[in-house]
């Protein structure tokens, strides 16, 4: 099992954002500890069904100020 991380920002100066690196780093953590192998890019490549988890981020602001954030898993 692979994981991609979209909409979020390869870097930030702000503390307070995170970037796609420290997510993707944080979930395949996770799914190791849980007992889940991940695979390699190499190994993803040859694998037919190629399994992948996909994190999807989005951002909205509304003209009032409102902030929504979306994430799709």
């Amino acid at each position: 099992m692979g994981v991609q991380v979209l909409g979020l920002p390869g870097r930030s100066t702000d503390p307070a954002v995170m970037t796609t690196g420290e997510v993707q780093a944080d979930v395949e953590a996770q799914l190791r500890q849980a007992g889940i192998r991940l695979l390699s890019p190499a190994e993803l490549a040859t694998t037919p069904s190629r399994p992948y988890i996909e994190i999807n981020f989005g951002f909205v602001r509304t003209p009032g100020d409102i902030h929504f954030y979306i994430v799709q898993v």
